[in-house]
C-alpha cells in the first residue's frame, strides 16, 4: 500500500510541477543531484508510519526545490514567491485528489536557502500524513 499511495501522491502533484520519488538528491544541498531542466521540482519521500487501532498513517516528506541563477535580491525575492505559489498549488492538489487515503497537511519548513554549485537553491519540506483503514485480513506487501 505504501508504494501505491506514494505513486498516487506523485501523480496528484505532477499536475503542479515535475514530481518524482526522492532518492537522496538533496543529501548534499551545496552539490545537489539535480538536472537543470527539471526545476522547479517536487520530491516525494516515504519516511515512516504508525498504526492506531485499525488505522495506519503513512508519513511522507514532500520536498519543494527551486533555483535562482541570479544573485540579484529582487530576482531571488520573485523566486521565493514562485516557491510559495508552488507549495500552495501542491497543497490544493493533495487535498483535492483521492490518493487511496485521507491526507492531512503537516508542518512546512524551509530547510535550505543558500548558494549551491547550480545557483541559489531554496528547499522547503512539507510533511503529510496519509491515513487509511488497515484490513488485517488482506496481506500487505507493498
Amino acid at each position: 500500500m505504501i508504494k501505491e499511495i506514494q505513486n498516487n501522491i506523485i501523480t496528484a502533484l505532477s499536475g503542479v510541477a515535475n514530481t518524482k520519488k526522492y532518492f537522496g538528491e538533496l543529501s548534499d544541498p551545496k552539490n545537489p543531484g539535480l538536472t537543470d531542466g527539471e526545476l522547479p521540482l517536487i520530491l516525494v519521500d516515504f519516511v515512516g508510519d504508525s498504526i492506531l487501532g485499525s488505522d495506519r498513517t503513512l508519513l511522507f516528506n514532500i520536498y519543494f526545490v527551486h533555483l535562482s541563477y541570479s544573485a540579484n535580491e529582487e530576482t531571488r525575492g520573485k523566486k521565493i514567491i514562485e516557491v510559495a505559489n508552488l507549495i500552495n498549488e501542491a497543497d490544493k492538489a493533495l487535498l483535492k485528489s483521492y490518493i487511496g487515503a485521507n491526507v492531512e497537511l503537516k508542518n512546512l519548513k524551509k530547510i535550505y536557502d543558500s548558494k549551491s554549485k547550480k545557483g541559489y537553491l531554496t528547499i522547503f519540506t512539507r510533511q503529510i500524513a496519509a491515513t487509511y483503514w488497515l484490513d488485517f485480513f488482506e496481506e500487505e506487501v507493498s
